[in-house]
């Protein structure tokens, strides 16, 4: 912005000037002679969310500036147009929930990795299960085999203006554990690069961008799902050529560093990006704070045959779980006047709401706070979105555990009786060679009519290996009646309960 304001006031003073140069970035291309010290490289690939991220209300933030109480006005009208917005956007999330982002992300890397070479020559290539922390990525680099690793993060979301998809990812490159000493280092020339690069010393520090407007330059809209995908593969095609071209050559400007720059209104942010060069069609930049971004209207095809990977999906919602058909063989004795199941995810979800509809409340009467699109959702995963428990997993794990109880002797619904509350603080499924493998750990609490705690358990349900199932339902419902014969065949319970 400063760098556009004093080019115009040079311009209105008659004043020729040499054009400005870039500021120095923040991050810095691997220097030639570190490139040189790592020998062999290991890749790790994850992402750091499992679908399409929306856009936060901007509404407040537009009307801060406002004096007076216009703000108020102001605000309120553009958090309406954004909600309009985002309820005619939110079907798209659903219709990507197929598309297996994470197997497209490991064979888009694989491909353009081959033709790295340099560093990247020979380079190793896994796919961690999720966002890693600290300790995850130093983790990584203790285990390693090869001289460094590289770790890349990436996202995918949608613009404010709900018109561009934008795929993101952070790049970190670091010695491994084994090769430390041998390998020379700099320190983070930033040290707001430090969130996403590991722990101590890094070889090279990245983050890049690419975007890709709807067809037709208006919002995306879930009619516009394939074209999604092209776009959430296409970025993360392209973010792969960027990175290569990043290690291998050095982000240097075709132009020796006197590109053009603009601001790109469409990354949604206040930075100016100075044009590097056209790759296939498409436009790379170089923010003034290093990143890199690419910008145009389509992607290049990616492979021949190279078909959109999908996921096998598996909704169940309220009528299996009334279906539910226990199994167990196990029996006792009991009753209870009511069974309550509470996930610590929903009650986190829960309270944000109540929290912002306090907010709500203290602006006056209608509400001003923006409101997360996760409000509104009633989806819970298991096994990294393979199933989709809907309308949530508390319900569908209360009405299976009821019916297994049920079927064992214990009585629900009695009058007079004790209450049990659940909450589920593990409950995921796990696919291997051997099948599928199911967890399920709650905190049990059974309590008198006054509210008197009568017994307390934490009690965790897992598949053996001969107990593994064919599909993640299955898998789950082997655990709900783990569960149940668990718990009512505690001889603690059961008294608790006489």
């Amino acid at each position: 912005m400063i760098r556009r304001l004093c080019a115009g006031l040079c311009v209105w003073a008659v004043v020729l000037v040499a054009p400005a140069k870039a500021a120095p970035p923040a991050v810095s291309p691997l220097a030639d002679a570190q490139r040189r010290g790592v020998g062999s490289l290991h890749v790790v690939a994850t992402l750091a969310h499992e679908e399409l991220a929306f856009p936060s209300d901007p509404s407040l933030e537009r009307a801060r500036g406002i004096p007076g109480g216009g703000w108020y006005v102001v605000a309120t009208v553009e958090r309406h147009r954004f909600e309009a917005s985002q309820r005619e956007v939110l079907p798209l999330r659903d219709a990507l929930l197929s598309h297996d982002v994470r197997t497209r992300m490991q064979q888009v890397l694989a491909e353009e990795l081959k033709r790295g070479g340099g560093v990247l020559e020979n380079a190793t290539l896994a796919l961690a299960g999720g966002a890693l922390d600290r300790d995850g990525a130093r983790a990584l680099l203790d285990a390693a085999e090869r001289d460094a690793v590289l770790l890349l993060t990436f996202g995918y979301e949608l613009s404010a203006d709900f018109r561009h998809i934008h795929v993101t990812a952070t790049a970190a490159l670091a010695p491994s554990t084994r090769a430390a000493g041998r390998v020379d280092v700099k320190k983070l020339p930033s040290a707001r690069w430090r969130d996403f690069a590991f722990p101590g010393a890094n070889l090279y520090t990245r983050r890049f961008v690419s975007t890709m407007p709807a067809p037709g330059w208006g919002r995306w809209k879930p009619e516009l799902a394939p074209a999604a995908i092209t776009a959430i593969d296409g970025g993360i095609a392209e973010i792969a050529r960027m990175l290569v071209w990043d290690l291998v050559e050095g982000a240097a400007p075709e132009g020796g560093g006197e590109g053009e720059w603009v601001e790109l209104r469409e990354y949604g942010d206040d930075d100016d990006w100075e044009r590097l060069r056209e790759v296939n069609g498409r436009l790379w930049y170089r923010s003034d704070d290093g990143a890199l971004g690419s910008n145009g209207a389509t992607y290049p095809p990616l492979p021949a045959g190279a078909a959109a990977p999908t996921r096998n999906l598996r909704f169940v919602g309220l009528v299996q779980a009334a279906a539910y058909a226990p199994s167990s063989s196990a029996r006792a004795a009991g009753a209870i006047a009511a069974m309550e199941i509470l996930s610590p995810a929903r009650q986190a979800i829960e309270a944000a709401k109540r929290d912002a509809e306090g907010k709500q409340r203290s602006f006056g009467s209608t509400p001003t706070v923006p409101q997360d699109p996760t409000f509104g959702v009633t989806l819970d995963r298991l096994a990294q979105g393979r199933t989709i428990f809907a309308p949530d997993v508390e319900v569908y794990t209360r009405t299976a555990l009821a019916a297994e109880l049920r079927a064992i002797g214990l009585a629900l619904a009695a009058e007079g009786r004790p209450k049990l509350r659940g909450e589920i603080l593990d409950a995921t499924v796990e696919r291997s060679s051997q099948g599928f493998a199911a967890t399920l750990r709650l905190r049990w609490a059974l309590t008198d009519p006054a509210g008197t705690a009568l017994w307390t358990a934490e009690k965790t349900a897992t598949t053996l290996a001969e107990e593994r199932a064919d599909n993640e339902v299955a898998a789950f419902h082997v655990v709900l009646r783990k569960s149940a014969e668990a718990l009512a065949l505690d001889p603690a319970f059961a008294a608790a309960v006489k």
